[in-house]
């Protein structure tokens, strides 16, 4: 009863309606409202609940609010969103916010994801969102994902082709291994095929075996 008040409140007078919840103690009543009244702001005052994010405490109904408005915000104004997530203080949030972000810029322009990579230092983060890309892109355009990872420095590179020529091959395994199969022998070649071979087996493996005694 309280979360449908709570939604009518929030459709109704939404900054008002978020003030109470904040005012509540913290706790699973909280967690709850908070997730009911950021799921209509996240959609008519977006701006207004990015604001308060920013302020919030380290706490679950401060989590809660931080995922709703990403997952809301990610998917009409994502580059928005990625700017807001920026400048959310390190922690569990910031990094929920990041990932939910950057999993719909993936879907929606990956190209904005590319080059958001280049910025960023190397390191676990970067190699993360390397692994994310490379994989829903070589899901969906093998050919654009291949000429980015091309561009990468080495060692991203061989990471970036392994995880898309994987996620190519449970689409179109024998174009994926034809791909791997041109490719000089080394470790890069070595991944690649590793990537085809875990794919491809659950598919067919007696096509699989004849393709690594072929290679």
């Amino acid at each position: 009863m309280l979360n449908e008040l709570l939604r009518r409140w929030a459709e109704l007078d939404g900054r008002g309606a978020f003030e109470y919840v904040i005012s509540l103690d913290e706790g699973e009543i909280k967690v709850q409202a908070m997730a009911v009244v950021a799921g209509v702001l996240a959609h008519s005052d977006p701006r207004f609940l990015a604001e308060k994010a920013l302020a919030m405490p380290s706490n679950r109904s401060g989590r809660e609010l931080i995922q709703n408005l990403a997952n809301n915000w990610a998917q009409t104004d994502p580059a928005a969103a990625l700017k807001w997530a920026d400048q959310l203080p390190e922690g569990l949030g910031k990094r929920d916010a990041l990932a939910i972000i950057r999993f719909q810029l993936e879907q929606q322009d990956p190209e904005a994801v590319a080059t958001q990579i280049n910025q960023m230092p190397a390191g676990d983060s970067r190699n993360s969102l390397i692994t994310s890309l490379a994989t829903q892109w070589g899901t969906r355009d093998p050919a654009k994902a291949i000429e980015w990872a091309n561009g990468l420095p080495e060692a991203e590179k061989s990471l970036a082709m392994s995880q898309l020529v994987g996620a190519w091959a449970n689409q179109n395994p024998l174009e994926a291994g034809k791909f791997v199969a041109q490719l000089p022998s080394g470790e890069m070649q070595n991944r690649t095929a590793m990537s085809v071979i875990s794919s491809w087996a659950n598919q067919d493996p007696g096509m699989t075996a004849a393709w690594v005694l072929q290679l």
